[in-house]
Parts: C-alpha cells; structure tokens; sequence
C-alpha cells in the first residue's frame, strides 16, 4: 500500500505498480532492483519475486568479488609499500653504525675524546633505531599469531615515560615537556614503553617541532598524553590511522616509517585493558592512552592476546 506522498509520486510518474527488490554487499544495502508497470495496477506474483531475488543476489555476489578484488590489490599494493619502507628503516641506521664505527676503527688514534664520545652515542642510537624496528615486527606477529602474553603489574607512567626518553637519545632540537604528577597504573611496563616509544616516535617526526606528554589519573584510569603542534591527521585517514600499513604524514627530512606502531600500539592497549585514542584539541595532535589504576579482579594477571 502507498502512502499520500509515494501515490503522488507514482501518478507524477505515470508508474502504476512497482515491485522492488534489495541488493546487499556484505549485509549491507547497497541499492535496489525491480520492475515497473506503466500499464495496469497489478499484484507481482511469486515468479516475478523468486526472479528479482535470484538477479539482486547473482548482483550483490558480482559487487562483493569486485570490492574483494580491490581490497586485496590494496593490500598487495601496501604490503610493497611495507617491505620497501622495512628496508630503508633497517638500512639507514645500520649504513650510520657501519660508517662510525669504521670511523673509529680507521681514525682512532686521530679522534679527540668528544669526537670518539659522540661517534659512540651516535652508533648506540641508531642500534636502539634498529631493535625498536625489529620489536615492532616481532610484536605485530605475536599478536598476529595469538602468542603474545601480557603481564601487567603496578607501575609508575612518569618513570616509564623518562626510561623511554632516556633511551631514545633525543637531540636538543626534540626537547619534550613531560607535565603532571606521578600515576600509578596496573599495566605491562614493558608495553607501556612499547607504545610511548611509538608515539614519542610519531610526535617528533610529524609534528611542528613541539612535543609534550601530559599526565593525570582519576578513580578509574591513569591517562598519558602525547601532543605535538603538528598540522594533524589528514581528515580522510582519521578513521584508519589505526589500520596497518596506514601512514599518516611525511616525517621531516625522513623516508616513512613502516605504518605498524599505532596499529601494534592500540591492540597493546586493548589487551592491558585499557584504550588509545587520537583527536585534535586546540590545534594539536593529541593522542591518548589510557590504562586502569587496579586490575578488574583477583586472579592471574596473565592475559593471552590475538590479534585480528
């Protein structure tokens, strides 16, 4: 039966009967297919039904293939992009360890102090550059597979945040403020690390120059801020930059990272039991984590994680 406004439209039409039947692409409603009868009001009958079925279903099958088709050609297409990037992530590094450290070999005894100082800071940082890469790929498998395990436990987010800095050997020009008091949280420390390394990572090599990590805690949650004054997320990635294989921006003077550690980053999240998240917030890149301050119940503290 029609209602007012549909018989309005039908008689504008000149359509005297309509028989409709809808296409779905994964369960979704994509469109429709039917006949029309400009002639005689008439009653569709189970043949015409059975018929529009059979061709909106052989229809929503061709779609389906199609978008799978697509799907698979990006995902070839990234995971190019991805052994690409793996290798001139790994090579850079390892060409400055190589050259230093002939350096120090062939020019030993010409080096003053300072000079054979800084070739060894240098290497130890490029060396930390190459094992936070290959822990990256060795966790995205872990979760992958479904053997990676959590061991959360009480921990203090403002000491993992200075063992990560300490670690990564900033430069002078990458200075990071680190604001708020002390937040107690019962999380796996090393995977707290794991993930501010990642996310210290992508402030300092997309943003506008200034990074700054926030601290708070309230009854439920302790919460670990990174910001950076950057221009953001482009608006068309904001619902994937947790995908794998997604990067987001070009890093400053740097070839792109190879697109794991946000996606690595929540999955951690998730399993310690806790949430990352990203916004922007008066005109900085904000993103979020947050973990809870006391374990869900009495029990082991063992959580076994899979991926997707």
């Amino acid at each position: 039966q029609l209602d007012g406004r549909e018989r309005e439209v039908y008689e504008a039409d000149g359509r005297k009967s309509e028989l409709n039947i809808p296409i779905n692409v994964y369960g979704t409603w994509v469109g429709s297919i039917g006949f029309a009868d400009y002639v005689v009001d008439r009653d569709w009958g189970d043949d015409d039904v059975t018929m529009l079925q059979t061709a909106a279903a052989m229809i929503g099958s061709f779609w389906e293939r199609a978008q799978a088709t697509r799907e698979l050609e990006d995902l070839v297409l990234s995971k190019d992009q991805f052994l690409a990037s793996i290798s001139h992530e790994i090579r850079t590094p390892l060409t400055s360890i190589l050259g230093w450290s002939r350096l120090l070999r062939d020019e030993h005894s010409a080096l003053g102090e300072e000079d054979k100082d800084e070739a060894l800071r240098l290497i130890e940082s490029e060396a930390t550059e190459v094992t936070d890469i290959v822990e990256e790929l060795l966790t995205a498998a872990q979760l992958d597979s479904g053997a990676l395990t959590i061991r959360n436990r009480r921990i203090d987010l403002a000491e993992e945040v200075g063992t990560v800095l300490l670690a990564k050997c900033l430069d002078p020009a990458d200075t990071i403020a680190v604001d708020g008091s002390a937040a107690e949280a019962w999380a796996d420390p090393l995977r707290v690390r794991q993930i501010i390394r990642n996310l210290v990572t992508n402030a300092t090599r997309y943003g506008g120059g200034e990074t700054w990590i926030n601290l708070s805690s309230d009854d439920t949650w302790c919460t670990l801020a990174v910001s950076d004054n950057g221009s953001g997320i482009p608006p068309e990635l904001e619902h994937h930059i947790f995908d794998p294989f997604i990067q987001a921006g070009q890093a400053r003077g740097t070839q792109q990272p190879i697109g794991l550690g946000l996606t690595v980053s929540r999955h951690l999240a998730l399993l310690m039991g806790g949430e990352l998240s990203y916004r922007r917030e008066a005109g900085a890149t904000r993103f979020e984590l947050r973990v809870p301050i006391a374990p869900p119940g009495v029990g082991s503290v063992d959580v076994t994680g899979r991926g997707s």
